[in-house]
């Protein structure tokens, strides 16, 4: 089974925090949900200390095909705060870069080395600063996570076009991304790829 994995995963993540010179800085990635994993966010923040070379990340819960997506579940960032506060002092940091998608925060303690960060895609959505592009294992390039439009650079790469014709329709592609993307409810009942086969 997959969870079955749990032991063999944060070994590795461990040797991984061990070798700076080699991965300066390890992300673990936590989508929070509500009645499910909201009593463990407090258990992640403490993986960050005395660990200057990790982030963690809490993900609200997004609608996609195949993920059984259930409103009740979502917990969105505001009230991640809110319980984190209760027994931690955070500290707001600057974003890395003008295109960063994540709050970052650290625990305002010299023992909490690592970061905090909050992916707030639903609550405060980042759509005018975002410049994600994607490419699907299959070729397909996508502008935006929750759009379900799609453009083949699998098959323009097999017809034989020319790097010029592909930086064109790449080019053409990304003119057509929209200004947002739609609200919870209505991507909650659209059609798009399950995450699994679109990737991170």
């Amino acid at each position: 089974a997959r969870r079955a994995a749990f032991t063999r995963v944060i070994t590795n993540i461990r040797l991984a925090l061990d070798m700076p010179k080699l991965y300066p800085l390890v992300k673990i990635n936590c989508v929070v949900m509500q009645g499910i994993n909201t009593d463990e966010l407090n258990d992640f923040i403490e993986l960050t200390r005395d660990q200057p070379n990790l982030a963690v990340r809490f993900i609200e819960y997004m609608p996609f095909s195949d993920n059984k997506w259930n409103e009740k579940k979502y917990f969105p960032y505001e009230a991640m705060l809110k319980i984190i506060k209760q027994k931690y002092n955070l500290e707001k940091l600057p974003p890395n870069d003008k295109n960063d998608t994540t709050k970052w925060y650290r625990v305002n303690e010299n023992s909490y080395q690592g970061k905090v960060g909050f992916i707030t895609s639903m609550s405060e959505h980042f759509c005018s600063t975002c410049n994600r592009v994607r490419i699907t294992a299959d070729g397909q390039l996508k502008v935006c996570l929750f759009d379900n439009k799609e453009m083949s650079l699998r098959d323009a790469l097999r017809s034989g076009a020319t790097d010029e014709e592909i930086y064109s329709l790449i080019q053409r592609t990304l003119y057509k991304k929209e200004k947002e993307h739609l609200p919870m409810n209505d991507l909650a009942t659209s059609e798009n790829r399950p995450m699994i086969l679109i990737g991170g």
